[in-house]
């Protein structure tokens, strides 16, 4: 009989984040060494038109520098994404999860089945509400990127955008480098392939936007403008103006647009170096003129975390799974290391009853917090797979809400129990909104006993709201 066990005799320790540009895929990898932690960055020449080349490539690379194929970040551009600045009456996690996700699907024009969405919490009110910063991307944006990996043998933790990673890189830089916190500030990355614009408030994202441009030094007057465009937008939209810009990126690009730049602004122009502040970077170097490494570096080193995970949900729920194993095959490895040293201990000491019987006590004392522990993954692994066979339902479920809901309410809360009742919560326009919504449920092939819990009408300015509550049983067959 065969047992795999998820555990390495040598692990290694690192944080691995990367990004496959047109021309050239970029690593960046954290390690802990003997000598203290080490930043190793790279550049592989390998066009993403050729995807077997850069499989290949990136295996290679893993298997040189003894790499985890299942530690890793993926950065993909923000261009790829929709994100929305939305503002959430809840400050609870599972409350602000569901109505992002609602109101993802009624922003954002793609089928359910095919939206990936993420989420920042940039604050949590005192009045109740929430600013959330919302991402969503369509399934097969990401399939190029995945594919890849799959050849190459990896599993990502995380699929994160670019303005995230430049949120870290920024948060990771000393102290001399950062404005004030109380400062609104424009991050401006270029990288030979995107631009990313991300503009902090009290160092909080309040901005984001990503966009694609012509890299050549003859034809960046367009992204010039684009730049000028995007912090205009952001200064009318929140009747704020910025106090500072700071710019960095491939070193040749950032010098020119830099010159281009400083005279068309009214704020200070900030030039940083995309490797201001990293130490011991591991030789050879890569070439800093021509790529841009801050968004990766600023991931693996000690920066802002990058929340906004575009993950597809069953690598997420499988990489989940596969961490639990690991951990439970680390326990059971550590509990036969500490049966075997007990067994060779006794052995030696096995003409003494009374030391035998202190160490055998002492033993099992030591080893009864990582049987627990043990027993504790294992319960947690039959919770996952439970969850796992209900979700089908709940997505449904939700799915049949949303398209029987009419497109002027507004869902505050879908709570939903499986082999039991679903609740909804929300605003409409009008009473017979509501009456319309119920008559829709009650059509549905997923409910029955739709009934309305209780409406209140309520003034916004000019204009009436009805504040309802709706209840119905799930059809016993579901």
């Amino acid at each position: 009989m065969k047992i795999k066990l998820y555990f390495r005799f040598k692990p290694q320790n690192s944080k691995v984040a990367l990004k496959l540009g047109q021309e050239s895929l970029l690593l960046a990898v954290l390690k802990d060494t003997k000598k203290g932690q080490q930043l190793f960055l790279k550049e592989i020449k390998a066009p993403l038109r050729n995807p077997q080349v850069v499989s290949r490539e990136l295996k290679a690379v893993f298997s040189q520098q003894g790499l985890a194929k299942e530690q890793v970040s993926l950065v993909i551009p923000r261009h790829l994404a929709i994100a929305r600045f939305l503002h959430l009456p809840s400050t609870d996690e599972k409350e602000i999860n569901s109505m992002a996700e609602i109101e993802a699907m009624k922003q954002i024009p793609y089928r359910i089945q095919d939206l990936i969405t993420g989420k920042r919490i940039i604050e949590k009110q005192t009045d109740g509400y929430s600013t959330v910063l919302s991402a969503a991307v369509e399934a097969s944006q990401l399939k190029p990127f995945l594919d890849i990996l799959d050849q190459a043998g990896i599993k990502p933790e995380k699929i994160t955008l670019s303005s995230e990673a430049l949120f870290a890189w920024y948060s990771a830089l000393p102290d001399s480098l950062k404005t004030s916190r109380e400062k609104t500030i424009a991050l401006i990355s270029l990288d030979p392939d995107y631009i990313d614009i991300v503009i902090l408030e009290n160092q909080k994202i309040r901005f984001t936007r990503g966009f694609v441009y012509n890299s050549s030094q003859d034809k960046l007057s367009p992204a010039i403008d684009e730049i000028k465009k995007s912090l205009l937008t952001y200064q009318r939209q929140a009747s704020r103006q910025l106090n500072q810009a700071m710019l960095t990126g491939a070193q040749n690009l950032v010098d020119t647009v830099f010159k281009a730049l400083q005279p068309e602004l009214e704020v200070k122009l900030q030039l940083v170096s995309q490797n201001a502040g990293l130490e011991a970077i591991q030789e050879p170097k890569p070439d800093f003129k021509l790529v841009s490494f801050a968004g990766l570096a600023g991931l693996v080193l000690k920066g802002q975390e990058a929340e906004i995970n575009l993950l597809p949900q069953e690598m997420a729920k499988s990489f989940g799974q596969k961490a639990l194993r690991r951990d439970l095959s680390k326990v059971l490895f550590l509990l036969f290391l500490t049966t075997a040293a007990l067994v060779l201990i006794l052995a030696k000491q096995v003409w003494d009853k009374s030391t035998y019987l202190k160490l055998l006590n002492a033993k099992l004392e030591l080893i009864e917090p990582q049987v627990i522990k043990a027993k504790a993954m294992r319960e947690n692994i039959k919770v996952i797979r439970s969850q796992i066979e209900q979700k089908p339902l709940a997505i449904e479920a939700l799915s049949e809400v949303y398209k029987a809901a009419p497109q002027q309410i507004k869902l505050n809360l879908f709570d939903y129990k499986s082999g039991g009742f679903l609740s909804l919560k929300g605003t409409a326009d009008s009473l017979n909104q509501v009456i319309y919504f119920v008559a829709n449920l009650d059509q549905s092939p997923y409910f029955e006993n739709v009934r309305i819990k209780y409406t209140a009408q309520r003034k916004t300015g000019s204009n009436q709201a009805v504040d309802f509550e709706l209840a119905a049983d799930l059809i016993s067959k579901f």
